[in-house]
């Protein structure tokens, strides 16, 4: 209680289920600060010690009508000297939180540094190791000459409203970039462009022009894989090496991350959908790359869609945002045409001497119905005269080959049989979990699910009926490689998928 009979209260979100707001605890006036927002605490709930994060913070009379006559819980301990999560990370959460209808302590877990439990054992979180210095660019890359098409998108990206455009004048009536500078309405950007046409390039542009205006730059890419090479292009051409953020850095990382970033200045910051929540501070630029990728959606709670997200983000704190992609997404499409997005094109290969690759489309159902073509393609391995490669692709494989040249195979399917089913009585091995057909791995030896990771190891005989034998169908990555093989046996094969390259490392 305070002097001026005042009761200091806080409102504490905690990742909880069931708790989809903050809930009022009662403050020690020795800890009262101005500063108390955006910093963890302890508090018991439910009979245990949570951490939860500070998102108001006020004083009120000691027997306010929402107390009906009881107390407030204490907190015990604050966990933080200072916020370490932004007002505007707080605006941010409570908007995921209500658009998808999620707890917000859990939404604002994705704000905070790792190493934040749940419940803690302890009165201080968990400490990290000493920070190690940050790696330096070597050397600045010559800048790439954009074409045409690529320099009409950027100069719409980076278009200001000037004061002599605006009607608005400085007291010295200056003009120029030196003047005061507001950002103009169109502020979202769908880039369309073929493969090879140069986003990255404008992006680096877009990215170098928002650094010149001492702004940070987020982009946000759907896959780990992919941070590595875009960060050395963005290093090269910048001379400014980004902060990385992912699930696949260490803890000791990503706390670094997070550390330098809640300094308050401007950075370059690139990672995967997580990193949207990072406190970025003077944010002028967001970029989705590969905008059309499902990788965006959060499949576990809190669910949201990244891109949407980063659209939110962009316009409350005035940031440019460039939504990227070969192959728009529908609703991006539907917002261009609706004026929603400015749609920009880029039509050809950015380097003159590249040109489009030849595409040619192989009926395979046309062609099994043929005797002849249907025995050219018959796969060599357990493949129950299933066409795996077709002979047109496995001539134009040997055309490559011959030249020594490479080919590269997609699928996007991992394993060795993506259905496996009983000859005899026809029923198939399901997930007990998901109600999904297992896929068989070879080398592993044992049925895996793909959605929750159950896995069984079963013989070739059928755990039903006990009697015939399990048929392995369809194709997966596996199966491919070990295709090709037979095929080519004097060719080294190298097979790329999340069972083979389990780490960032591999």
């Amino acid at each position: 209680m305070t002097k001026t009979g005042l009761m200091p209260i806080v409102e504490v979100s905690v990742p909880a289920a069931g708790i989809p707001d903050a809930l009022k605890y009662e403050l020690p006036d020795s800890l009262w600060a101005d500063d108390l927002v955006g910093r963890r605490v302890k508090v018991t709930l439910r009979n245990r010690p949570v951490a939860g994060v500070i998102t108001g913070a006020f004083k009120i009379p000691p027997t306010p009508p929402f107390l009906k006559g009881g107390k407030l819980k204490p907190i015990e301990c604050l966990l933080d000297e200072k916020p370490v999560i932004t007002p505007e990370q707080i605006k941010l959460a409570r908007f995921v939180a209500n658009y998808y209808m999620a707890p917000l302590g859990e939404v604002l877990r994705l704000c905070l540094p790792p190493n934040t439990p749940r419940t803690l054992k302890k009165d201080k979180l968990p400490k990290r190791r000493k920070k190690k210095k940050e790696a330096e660019v070597e050397q600045k890359a010559e800048p790439v000459e954009l074409n045409d098409e690529q320099k009409e998108a950027l100069g719409k990206i980076t278009h200001v409203v000037m004061p002599a455009e605006a009607g608005i004048q400085n007291k010295a009536g200056v003009t120029g970039l030196d003047a005061s500078l507001r950002w103009h309405d169109k502020t979202a950007f769908l880039l369309e462009g073929i493969t090879g046409s140069g986003k990255t390039e404008v992006y680096i542009h877009a990215a170098q022009w928002a650094r010149a205006q001492n702004k940070s730059v987020l982009v946000v890419v759907p896959e780990i894989a992919l941070t590595l090479q875009l960060c050395d292009r963005f290093a090269s051409q910048l001379g400014e090496a980004p902060l990385m953020l992912h699930s696949g850095l260490r803890n000791t990382q990503r706390y670094d991350v997070f550390e330098t970033l809640l300094k308050g200045e401007p950075k370059i910051l690139l990672g995967a959908r997580s990193a949207l929540f990072a406190p970025l501070s003077n944010l002028g630029l967001i970029v989705i790359d590969e905008e059309h990728d499902p990788s965006f959606k959060q499949d576990d709670t809190p669910r949201y869609h990244a891109r949407d997200v980063a659209l939110w983000r962009a316009k409350q704190e005035g940031a440019k945002i460039i939504l990227g992609s070969a192959t728009p997404s529908l609703e991006s499409r539907l917002n261009a045409k609706q004026g929603k997005l400015t749609h920009l094109k880029l039509t050809k290969r950015a380097s003159s001497n590249s040109t489009l690759p030849k595409i040619e489309l192989i009926d395979l159902k046309s062609r099994a119905q043929h005797d002849a073509m249907k025995q050219a393609d018959k796969a060599q391995s357990e493949g129950q005269d299933l066409c795996i490669l077709s002979n047109p692709l496995k001539l134009a494989m040997q055309e490559v080959l011959a030249q020594s040249e490479q080919v590269l195979l997609f699928l996007n399917r991992r394993g060795y049989a993506s259905l496996t089913i009983c000859d005899a009585c026809g029923s198939q091995i399901h997930c007990p979990n998901c109600a999904v057909s297992l896929t068989y791995h070879q080398k592993q030896n044992r049925y895996c699910c793909h959605q929750c990771d159950y896995f069984v190891s079963i013989s070739m005989t059928c755990p039903s009926c006990h009697e015939g034998p399990i048929l392995r169908l369809g194709v997966g990555t596996e199966r491919i490689e070990q295709e090709v093989a037979l095929f080519f046996p004097d060719v080294k094969t190298a097979r790329l998928d999340r069972d083979s390259a389990s780490s960032p490392k591999k």
